[in-house]
């Protein structure tokens, strides 16, 4: 059986043909039960966009309607983000290591051109809310961002040269080119 691959999509808002990757993906449950992607209907920019306009029109009184309900229901609101933090601790503890790594990628490289690429690396080497290391193939939960030919030795910041691995291996590999660390291992 052949299966057909979408390439590219046409946004409903702008018309234009866009490739896979300009637009944004949700996970759903088929009717067998199987979990499988979607594609938005709208491009990323026209996402983007149609989101700042709603939260310009409407901002102020979703705001104002959920400080209200904050504000008659103050203990049970309480109770249950404590409820929610004991329950999902180690997904919280993930979390902020993933803000830790944006943020601190992000600290080192000012262009946005830049930060964009660290995000699609980091999300395509993701499972769930752990992320798939490059060099020994294990899940792990603190990824870390390598150059495979290091920046010292010639390497781009481009996205065929980067990729995810652990703290403990990128520390190990260092300045290394990828081929002499391997035969040191």
């Amino acid at each position: 059986m052949t299966r057909h691959v979408v390439t590219a999509k046409v946004c409903i808002m702008c018309g234009e043909e866009k490739p896979r990757a300009a637009f944004y993906t949700y996970p759903y449950t088929t009717n067998q039960g199987k979990r499988s992607v979607r594609l938005e209907s709208r491009c990323i920019p026209c996402s983007r966009s149609r989101r700042k306009d709603d939260y310009a029109r409407h901002g102020e009184a979703r705001r104002a309607t959920a400080r209200r309900y904050k504000d008659a229901n103050r203990e049970a609101v309480a109770a249950q983000v404590r409820e929610y933090r004991t329950a999902n601790i180690d997904l919280l503890r993930r979390q902020r290591v993933v803000s830790e790594q944006k943020r601190r990628a992000g600290a080192r490289i000012s262009s946005a051109e830049s930060r964009a690429l660290i995000e699609r690396v980091l999300e395509e080497a993701r499972f769930g809310d752990r992320y798939l290391d490059a060099y020994t193939g294990e899940l792990i939960d603190k990824p870390e961002i390598d150059h495979i030919v290091p920046l010292k030795a010639g390497g781009e910041h481009v996205y065929e040269n980067l990729c995810v691995t652990s703290g403990k291996v990128n520390r190990s590999k260092h300045a290394r080119p990828l081929l002499l660390w391997m035969a040191s291992r």
